[in-house]
Parts: structure tokens; sequence; C-alpha cells
């Protein structure tokens, strides 16, 4: 059966509607989600819904997340003797102006715990602080949800997100990780040729000269692996 692209197109502004309400717009949100079901067939209306019902126990993770994040803003802010206005003005010099207003809902929680990735890296920025301790504030003590009903210690979550490594023991690691493992060590060599160059002017040139030499070797490697892990997270450039 070919489904018409126009039902399908209004099931999907319906979940979108339903997922995207906050505390400020319930009057809107009727009104749409009205319109969206007056205009959907009857299967495709009840399907929408199902999918646009957030389960409790997701709703209560994401709640706590940006509850975290937001006392996370204000205590930074305090600590940095920040007023909201000012904290305001550094975000406007970032290009990004996040309002007082904007502000004191993050900080009190009071946006049906949605975040805003824009918001939360030109805070971050503001407040001088990496993001991820804007969502882990206790790293790198104490426990997190990171996914909704999975808890793990809040420094191997800020690993994860960092790519360091993958949240569980069990998990495979995948071509992500190894991606951010190998730039790293890539860094680390390009650090290593840097001081074998000068090393190879003193006393012990031809010795460095040796080191140098295998050092550009492994970084060969390195770009060459890459390469490869690149392709295979995102598909061949270009293509």
């Amino acid at each position: 059966m070919v489904e018409d692209p126009k039902v399908e197109e209004l099931a999907q502004e319906m979940v979108e509607t339903i997922l995207a309400t906050t505390e400020d717009d319930q009057d809107t949100h009727r009104a749409n989600v009205y319109r969206l079901t007056k205009e959907l067939p009857r299967p495709k209306r009840q399907r929408a819904i199902r999918l646009g019902q957030v389960d409790e126990s997701a709703r209560q993770w994401e709640l706590a997340m940006a509850g975290r994040f937001g006392d996370a803003v204000a205590r930074r802010r305090r600590h940095l003797g920040l007023s909201a206005i000012q904290l305001w003005e550094r975000t406007v010099k970032l290009g990004y102006p996040v309002t007082r207003i904007a502000i004191s809902k993050i900080e009190n929680n009071t946006r049906s715990g949605k975040l805003d990735m824009a918001e939360v890296l030109i805070l971050a920025c503001a407040l001088e602080i990496p993001p991820v301790l804007l969502l882990y504030p206790d790293y790198p003590r104490g426990v997190v949800e990171f996914l909704p009903g999975r808890d793990i210690e809040s420094e191997r979550a800020a690993r994860w997100i960092s790519g360091v490594e993958p949240p569980s023991e069990n998990a495979v690691p995948g071509a992500g990780v190894e991606l951010v493992q190998v730039a790293y060590q890539r860094s680390q060599l390009a650090r290593g040729s840097i001081r074998a160059f000068f090393d190879e002017r003193g006393d012990e040139g031809e010795a460095a000269q040796r080191v140098l030499s295998a050092l550009h070797q492994d970084l060969a490697r390195c770009n060459a692996r890459i390469e490869e892990l690149s392709t295979q997270l995102w598909g061949a450039s270009g293509g």
C-alpha cells in the first residue's frame, strides 16, 4: 500500500508538535494538535499520538538533566561573581546572545527539560568551563543517569561524551572512539617530533634523527588510520 505523502507529512508534524510542547505554550500546543487531529485519518492519528507520548521515566530523565545543567550554570555564574545581565553580555560578545530571561529559565529549569545545544556551548564558553562539566557538575565524583534508566560514574560519562571510551565496559568502542584515540595519539607524536627536532641539534643528533624518523613513520600510520576511520563514520569525502 502506497502511503499518501501529505498524510505522512501531517503525521510527522503531529509527532513533532506533541514532543515540542512546553509549559509556556500549552494553548498553542492544544490548538495545533486539534488541527492536526481533524486532518489525519484515524489510524495515522492514533499512531502519531503514541509516538509523541514520552515515557514518564524518559521525561524525568530529561527534566533531571536540564535541572542539573541549570544548577551548574547558576553555581558557576555566582562563583564568578556575575549577574545574569553580565552573563548575557558575555554571550553577546561570543556572538550568540542568551538573554537574561532565558538564563533565568535555564537556571530554574522552567523550560520543560529542554536543552539547546547552542546555549550549552555558548554558556560554557562564557562561564569559562568545559561544556561536559555543566552537564556533569559532580565530575569526577558521583553517579549520573547518562541515558534513561542507565547509571554510570560521572567520570565515565564525561569520557564517553568526549569520545575517549564507550559508556560501558561491555560496549564495543566503535570507529568513533578509536578516531578520537588515534587523533590524540597523533597530537602526542607531533609534540614528540618537535622535541626530537631540537634534540637533533645537540650532541646526540644522530640518535635524535633516528627517533625523529620513527616518529614520522608513526605519524603517517596515524594519519592513514584517521582517514580510514573517518570514512567508516561518514563515508568517502566528496561522495
